[in-house]
């Protein structure tokens, strides 16, 4: 059974990108699909990813209309850069960026529960601690 989601991706500036994948849409799912993400972007450590690095490290992603557009999905995910200098109108997502986590239960549901976190926050949370740990080894405490 699929577990469908949208990744929503927000620069100031620019238009908004939203993303669906049909599978593993739930936090543990997402959380690996953001970790390829910082697998594929970065120049230093892989340190940071944009929309388009998630793309090409996802397989399975392909741009949509809008997070509505997928009205059976039960999970969507927005992404909103820092506000450091270059961030906010390039589109890079850091550890230190914004993942908002909109969650209902069963696609008929009308309601979304959300939940707000860093990315940092996010990965360590589900099942993505190498993938900090990798980024900021110096900074990371078991």
């Amino acid at each position: 059974m699929a577990t469908r989601a949208t990744y929503g991706f927000h620069a100031s500036g620019k238009p908004d990108i939203t993303i669906y994948i049909h599978h593993d849409g739930y936090e543990i799912g997402a959380g690996t699909y953001v970790a390829n993400a910082f697998a594929e972007g970065g120049e230093t450590r892989n340190d940071y990813f944009t929309v388009e690095s998630f793309i090409r490290a996802n397989d399975r992603a392909e741009i949509t209309r809008s997070h509505e557009y997928h009205s059976d999905t039960e999970y969507r995910y927005d992404f909103f850069p820092t506000d450091h200098p270059g961030h906010s109108d390039s589109g890079i997502i850091t550890l230190d960026s914004t993942v908002v986590v909109s969650k209902r239960f069963g696609w008929s549901e009308v309601t979304w529960s959300q939940t707000e976190f860093t990315v940092r926050e996010f990965l360590l949370g589900f099942g993505q601690v190498p993938t900090v740990q990798a980024i900021e080894p110096e900074g990371y405490a078991a």
